[in-house]
């Protein structure tokens, strides 16, 4: 299909250059922080069951999961460059952005971002903890969840973020953080509310008695090929030194009967092999995770992964996709090789976990203030300081005395309402922070809030909302939460914290370092978490934050002070040393859907503006009438606008008797994503004042399903049952079936050179233009070598005779024969795997 070219409206150089002309020497200096402007806050509702006494108590535990339900044609969150104005990463072609503005739309699936809920009680006291697929939690979801599940769950709640940059954003009410998560939209906050209070409540309501318990394992991935450090600027830092977060724990929960209940694996990892270019919902190696452990179970079993210090570290994983010359690259192969990596030192330290039925569990919950006030953070038993706002002030430049100790108080962070983008040796966005132009690394490149915000008003106008006056409401609390679970500790942290940090954290838990366990990404988001000596040392991790190098080691601290009260034989009204909340809003405009009075039906012809992925081709709606194994086959239809919802696709195969049944994986979920892709396109692209027609399409490699009985190794990948498939659709007041289709053998890419002793055979399988991971080392949209295992050859010689038939061992794609010139002149050898592919070569000597 041919595509549309995309051209940016404004560009970000005409967009600085403008703003630069615009500017004269009689606008207002930025007024001193003397108030809150327009905020409005409340405040938090008592801790539940405050006043009474910590007892051990029978343990019960429910779990529950459920689709997320945002949009198709959100924003994905977590890359900037998504947003047009910036470079419009991912944008697939002129469609009308009309439900994630400024930013591109996401256009596809390729696996639905979920909720899950895990509900424990232990005697009196009952925590749910919830995960969503998402870039970054928000603690005004975390706030109305509490509301509605009811005051005995008043800071009772963990929320907590994958941090997938291929999860759905807008519901993040911080207007500073909107430029990572789209326009605050009302009604996607409603729908991660509402998913995550359904989630609860099935899971609460399924409790049962239980057994649970926690492993550490204190050198996990060792080689790296789960998850790497990424940050070299800390390496001078103890905790920094190359290091990641290498610290695994495990919350295992089972019923008294022993059938597994839940599995929470704790450890941090980017969730970044898929870059800003890709457009599709993933929950890229966060999600293989969770899928690659789920799968090692026969019957659905929740698993959770939750965040570390994930902060500095990348993933790591082989082989994947040939991404060369490929502007938005779908590697999800790479991503499936993190979560076959980390499964079995996992599964390890499962298996290892001391199970117990009776433990003592109590949690609090708190929102502290940060700006922008500056004298009220302090760390280090305040004395790490910042000096007062000054319009004005010429810093001193000193950030280190000369003994490498943090040179305080600080006066080099002289701002009125934040700033960020700060680390490096120059950059930046809009006016900088006065005196620090000549600094270098890390104030140079630091762009004050209200500068970014005057820019970005310019560009994006009413897209998002920005407060005024300043500051922007949500950057001046964050919500804080610690756990006592029997003899171990959780304690979050709401954003994205560093290896240093943490291990600060656990050296200053009231409890053991191997029994405090951070969780990132929960409660709230407030960017990079590191000490004020990480912060100093430049880079791209203290772009992220606004109050500057003190605002992580204050945070951290306020978050141990808190934990201390979860060990108290009290339980503390954790509120009461608080303060308020902010209250979220305002939002953007309501999308209605457009009603698609044609939903459900196949259509004649396929549009030409349908996008698909890179190098692949669909001429006709049904699927083509025969596929081999490893091929792509597609079904085209016309269906609900995603703001409507999104529709659920299924595989199906032809049972004895002509019924089809859906494809299930071991666990005995249904397979309808990660295996499948899933496009849309409307048309058409523009938005017209009628309504329009939205194409649908889903792809699927004829692979055996993630999980499966046939999918015990990479080999047999190509190992799929023949037969008749189909697409299954089930869509919003609509259910269509497309035309089955043949799944036959793959062709076996073979060839064969013959000496004077021997038959040289090179035999490999075609995975070109695919997706799904067919190996650990090569990528897997390429001629694939077989790794291992026996083939047979059939060798038929010159001058006729029965063809001799010979069993050969392959090692890397390649088996040797026994064969000399007294055993005739080779014509041809066909090769059959061991699941019937076959091949065909002509020897050449």
């Amino acid at each position: 299909m041919r595509r549309r070219s995309y051209v940016t409206s404004v560009s970000l150089l005409a967009l600085l250059s403008f703003a630069a002309c615009s500017s004269t020497s009689s606008d207002p200096a930025p007024p001193a922080p003397t108030t809150l402007g327009t905020c409005r806050f409340e405040p938090l509702p008592p801790t539940a069951r405050a006043g009474g006494t910590v007892r051990a108590g029978a343990v019960s535990v429910g779990t529950a999961e459920a689709d997320l339900g945002l949009p198709i044609g959100s924003a994905l969150g977590g890359y900037t460059s998504r947003v047009a104005l910036l470079g419009g990463d991912g944008r697939p072609d002129d469609r009308d952005p009309r439900y994630s503005g400024a930013f591109v739309p996401s256009v596809g699936v390729e696996t639905r971002p979920r909720v899950k809920a895990l509900a424990i009680t232990a005697g009196d006291e009952t925590v749910v903890m919830l995960h969503a697929d998402v870039g970054a939690m928000y603690d005004g979801v975390l706030f109305e969840v509490e509301r509605r599940l009811g005051p005995e769950f008043s800071g009772k709640v963990i929320a907590t973020a994958s941090h997938t940059h291929g999860g759905p954003g807008h519901f993040v009410g911080n207007s500073i953080l909107q430029l990572g998560f789209g326009a605050f939209r009302e009604q996607s906050f409603e729908r991660i509310v509402t998913a995550f209070v359904d989630v609860a409540t099935v899971a609460l309501d399924a409790r049962q008695p239980a057994r649970i318990g926690i492993a550490h394992a204190p050198d996990f991935d060792p080689d790296d090929t789960v998850s790497r450090d990424r940050r070299a600027q800390n390496d001078d830092l103890p905790g920094g030194s190359a290091r990641k977060d290498h610290d695994l724990f495990v919350l295992r929960a089972d019923a008294t009967d022993g059938t597994p209940l839940a599995l929470v694996p704790i450890f941090g990892v980017h969730p970044t092999v898929l870059g800003a270019g890709n457009n599709l919902a993933s929950n890229d190696v966060a999600g293989a995770i969770e899928v690659a452990l789920e799968e090692s179970f026969d019957r659905p079993v929740l698993v959770m992964h939750l965040q570390q210090a994930a902060g500095d570290v990348s993933p790591a994983g082989t082989g994947g996709i040939d991404c060369e010359g490929v502007e938005s690259c779908f590697d999800f192969a790479r991503g499936e090789t993190v979560g076959r990596y980390a499964r079995d030192a996992i599964l390890a330290a499962w298996e290892a976990a001391p199970l117990v039925d009776t433990l003592e569990m109590e949690m609090v919950t708190r929102t502290i203030a940060l700006g922008p006030d500056l004298t009220a953070l302090t760390a280090r038993d305040g004395a790490l300081t910042y000096l007062p706002y000054e319009p004005g002030r010429v810093p001193d430049g000193v950030l280190f005395t000369p003994d490498g100790e943090v040179s305080t108080p600080i006066d080099e962070f002289n701002v009125a309402f934040g700033a960020g983008l700060c680390g490096e040796a120059s950059g930046g966005l809009g006016d900088g922070i006065e005196g620090t132009s000549t600094l270098g690394a890390p104030y140079q490149s630091c762009s004050t809030v209200e500068g970014v915000v005057q820019l970005l008003r310019i560009g994006v106008g009413d897209d998002w909302y920005f407060e005024d006056p300043l500051p922007s409401c949500a950057t001046t609390r964050t919500t804080l939460s610690a756990l006592r679970l029997g003899d171990h500790l959780f304690v979050t942290l709401p954003g994205e914290p560093l290896n240093p940090l943490v291990d600060r954290i656990r050296d200053a838990s009231p409890v053991a370092a191997d029994r405090t366990v951070v969780l990132g990404y929960a409660q709230d988001h407030m960017g990079y978490v590191l000490h004020a000596d990480d912060w100093l040392r430049g880079g791209y991790e203290p772009s992220i934050n606004v109050w500057g190098p003190i605002e992580g080691e204050y945070i951290a601290e306020a978050a141990v002070s808190l934990a201390g009260l979860a060990l108290t034989p009290e339980r503390e009204d954790a509120t009461a040393d608080g303060v308020g909340r902010v209250l979220p809003g305002p939002y953007s405009a309501a999308v209605d859907p457009d009603p698609s009075p044609q939903a459900g039906t196949v259509p004649e012809t396929v549009p030409e503006s349908l996008y698909l992925r890179p190098d692949v081709d669909v001429t006709q709606a049904q699927p083509r009438a025969t596929i081999p194994r490893l091929g792509l086959n597609h079904f085209v239809w016309v269906g609900e606008d995603p703001v409507a919802g999104t529709p659920t696709v299924t595989i199906e195969r032809e049972q004895a008797g002509g019924t089809f049944a859906p494809l299930t994986r071991r666990s005995g979920r249904v397979v309808r994503d990660r295996d499948l892709l899933l496009l849309w396109t409307p048309t058409p692209l523009e938005a017209t004042e009628g309504p329009r027609t939205h194409h649908w399409v889903a792809e699927w490699q004829a692979v055996p399903a993630t999980g499966s009985a046939d999918d015990t190794d990479l080999d047999a990948r190509a190992a799929l049952p023949l037969g008749r498939y189909r697409f299954h659709v089930e869509g919003v007041g609509y259910t269509l079936t497309s035309d089955p289709f043949e799944v036959v053998p793959a062709s076996l890419e073979t060839s064969v050179v013959q000496t004077a002793s021997q038959l040289e055979l090179d035999v490999a399988r075609d995975g070109r233009g695919g997706f799904r991971l067919l190996d650990l080392e090569m990528p897997s949209n390429a001629r694939v070598p077989i790794r291992a295992g026996d083939v047979e050859a059939r060798i038929t010689v010159e001058g006729g005779g029965a063809p001799v038939s010979v069993t050969a061992t392959v090692s890397d794609g390649r088996a040797i024969i026994p064969w000399t010139d007294n055993d005739g002149v080779v014509m041809e050898v066909r090769v059959t795997d061991a699941y019937g592919n076959l091949g065909v070569a002509m020897p050449t000597r």
